[in-house]
């Protein structure tokens, strides 16, 4: 008992100091919390299961995208009592001349390429709000629940997509594409991009090699749910569903995250009972494999297992040309330090080679909205990275992103953008207690508790004591 105890007053002290102070922050105006928790799942559920506007004839690339756009000055308000100096100073501020930048001195923008700047921008502003909601309300894990349901909703139409095409292009629920056409482009010799989705499936997404990391983002949330409630069931039924997933997407860098998230997250802390549930599901799963092998109904995935990591002769030259093209994708970010666009850089780097992508998300982010924003991106990842005291969902988020943007230019996707801004978010709240809002936050304190004492000095002495 006193163990248990113990453990438990560990995990809260681990905690950084703001999200034990949260209490004393302002609370929101107008809107109720039974909206503010709704709201919070369902942006959860529709970042992973991302519906197409285009396809009711809305001017709008994902379904989030229209959410944070009208609900962004609705969110402020709801929470305008949170802003302070500081976090104008090191968030708003900062985001908001980075996106002037981008604007006015953008190397050649062509048709359409203001759309991803733009909304990168509007998706790091919006998070800040949110994700203090996400604390303060105490929404993290409906947030949570959210993501996992859209992830295996999402699952089941990448499926439905990938047996019985066309079925759910009309309703949003899978991206147009027309395979017939494709196949005769390449007849002819026009070989591009979406050639990808016949090998690999995408669903809602382009192809497998955007699919694949988007799915491994709810990782995070299969992760922290598992922590909280101390449910390894959880985890272990997001691993089951992407695999399913993986059969279709066949994506390595998606199925890599997921394996690295499930290490740090039972290499977090040990116990006897862990061990005897690790044995137990082990056991489980070796005999519902050893069934499913004997009816023959595993030939599916392990085919996708073995075409992708064992007789996949150009892993190890596939590894090198992304270390290659990544050196020359910094020196284009460096000499178009405001962004540049798709064209341009794809000469700029052919110029170079003939790898005309970096094959990485954080320079493609400073290719899309400036080096500013890639800065801001990675100095979040590496805060929360060292951060001894921090939430550990936004610890896996910073992974899942790092692990996405390693191995593809995926800062336009939008579940990739809410990472970001969760990321940038958390990181100047973080930082607004520890420079300014902890110091008033103690100051109060002291106030009251001097106060009290001169009112009822026994009381407040033994209240002081049982606290």
């Amino acid at each position: 008992m006193h163990r248990r105890r113990l453990n438990k007053l560990r995990r809260y002290n681990d905690l950084p100091s703001f999200i034990e102070a949260l209490p004393l922050y302002p609370t929101r105006i107008i809107v109720s919390r039974g909206i503010v928790r709704l709201y919070i799942f369902l942006f959860g559920f529709l970042s992973q299961c991302n519906v197409i506007p285009t396809a009711f004839g809305l001017p709008f690339l994902r379904i989030t995208d229209m959410l944070v756009i009208s609900t962004l000055p609705i969110l402020y308000l709801v929470y305008i009592r949170l802003f302070n100096s500081a976090l104008i100073l090191t968030h708003i501020a900062p985001i908001m001349f980075a996106f002037l930048t981008c604007l006015f001195f953008f190397t050649d923008r062509r048709q359409g390429e203001l759309y991803s700047s733009v909304f990168t921008f509007l998706y790091l502003l919006y998070f800040l709000p949110f994700t203090f909601a996400l604390l303060r309300e105490g929404c993290l894990d409906l947030f949570c629940w959210g993501i996992l349901a859209g992830f295996a909703t999402t699952t089941i139409f990448l499926l439905i997509d990938l047996y019985v095409p066309y079925t759910l292009t009309k309703i949003g629920l899978a991206l147009v594409f027309d395979y017939e056409a494709v196949a005769d482009a390449a007849a002819k010799g026009d070989y591009n991009a979406p050639l990808l989705r016949f090998e690999k499936a995408g669903g809602l997404w382009t192809h497998g090699n955007e699919a694949g990391p988007v799915f491994a983002l709810a990782a995070a949330a299969a992760a922290s749910l598992t922590e909280r409630r101390r449910n390894f069931f959880i985890f272990a039924s997001f691993v089951a569903i992407y695999l399913v997933s993986f059969s279709a997407t066949l994506n390595r860098s998606g199925m890599g995250t997921v394996v690295l998230i499930g290490l740090i997250s039972y290499m977090s802390s040990f116990s006897n009972r862990k061990i005897t549930l690790t044995l137990v599901y082990g056991c489980i799963g070796t005999l519902i494999g050893s069934m499913v092998i004997f009816f023959g109904s595993f030939d599916l995935l392990d085919g996708a297992i073995s075409k992708r990591f064992l007789e996949d002769e150009n892993a190890s030259s596939n590894i090198f040309e992304r270390l290659e093209s990544l050196g020359y994708g910094i020196q284009v970010a460096l000499h178009n330090p405001f962004g540049i666009g798709l064209a341009a850089r794809m000469a700029a780097m052919n110029a170079f080679s003939n790898l005309g992508t970096p094959h990485n998300g954080f320079v493609s982010t400073a290719f899309t909205s400036g080096i500013l924003v890639g800065f801001f991106v990675v100095s979040s990842v590496a805060y929360m990275l060292f951060r001894y005291r921090k939430v550990r969902f936004f610890l896996y988020v910073a992974v899942t992103l790092t692990c996405g943007y390693f191995f593809e230019e995926l800062d336009f996707n939008a579940a990739f953008m809410c990472w970001a801004g969760l990321l940038i978010g958390y990181t100047c709240l973080d930082l607004d207690y520890r420079l300014v809002r902890g110091r008033a936050i103690l100051r109060y304190l002291l106030k009251l508790f001097k106060s009290q004492q001169s009112v009822c000095p026994e009381a407040t002495s033994l209240s002081s004591v049982n606290s």
